[in-house]
């Protein structure tokens, strides 16, 4: 019987050895996924648009004087030249507010009129009739057309008719597309731009009528677009 002695195999492990450690490697990362750059987004502008500033202002300051420029309650739609609505009373109230007694003495005021005269109340030579309206203002229309029958009726006495536009934000050319409007009647027409007539006449509301007699005194006032009529009764009284 053969007494072979068994060859270890290199490949195989020693018992006697001590175990060998096994190393784990750490997973992969995933790459990391590149993102492409994005535009810089503007700053928002906060410049005011210029024609807000300016209706901001105009606001502000008819605030401030005080003025209506609006319409009185009942009023109906009407459409002038250029499709703007605005708004005609439907009829004048019994209580409306007209006063026919001595109003005291009337401020003393110069402005230059469209023509590019200066309309002075004084020296007075005759009642004068002041209408406080707006460009925009279609009430104001009947009254400038009694206004211009004042003027025909009414010149031998030396009565004066003075529409003042009491809207700082008016334009000549819509005052004068106004004018057409009302049939460019025979009175005179003014620009109230700095308010000082429409302040010193405590005027609050378009269609406001002043009329002024020879001695400087204010007879009548009103807050409504005033007829002929109603104005005419008034001169009659006080003319000589």
């Amino acid at each position: 019987m053969c007494r072979c002695r068994r060859t270890r195999n290199p490949l195989e492990a020693d018992p006697s050895d001590p175990p060998v450690p096994i190393t784990m490697k750490p997973p992969r990362k995933a790459p990391r996924k590149v993102q492409a750059p994005q535009p810089r987004r503007r700053p928002r502008s906060r410049r005011v648009p210029i024609g807000l500033l300016a209706t901001v202002v105009v606001v502000a300051v008819a605030a401030a004087l005080g003025l209506l420029l609006g319409r009185n309650e009942a009023t109906q739609s009407v459409s002038l030249s250029g499709g703007q609505n605005v708004a005609l009373p439907r009829e004048r109230p019994d209580d409306a507010a007209a006063t026919r007694a001595n109003l005291g003495q009337a401020p003393g005021f110069s402005i230059e009129t469209l023509a590019g005269e200066t309309f002075s109340l004084e020296p007075l030579n005759g009642p004068v009739v002041l209408s406080f309206i707006a460009a925009w203002c279609a009430s104001c229309l009947e009254e400038a057309e009694a206004g211009g029958e004042l003027v025909r009726n009414f010149a031998e006495h030396g009565v004066r008719v003075l529409a003042i536009d009491a809207d700082p934000a008016d334009s000549q050319a819509q005052l004068e597309k106004f004018i057409d409007a009302a049939g460019n009647p025979p009175i005179q027409w003014a620009m109230d731009t700095t308010s000082e007539v429409t302040i010193a006449y405590g005027v609050r509301a378009l269609d406001t009528t002043v009329i002024i007699d020879a001695d400087g005194n204010i007879v009548y006032r009103d807050e409504w677009p005033t007829d002929y009529e109603t104005m005419a009764s008034v001169l009659e009284k006080i003319v000589e």
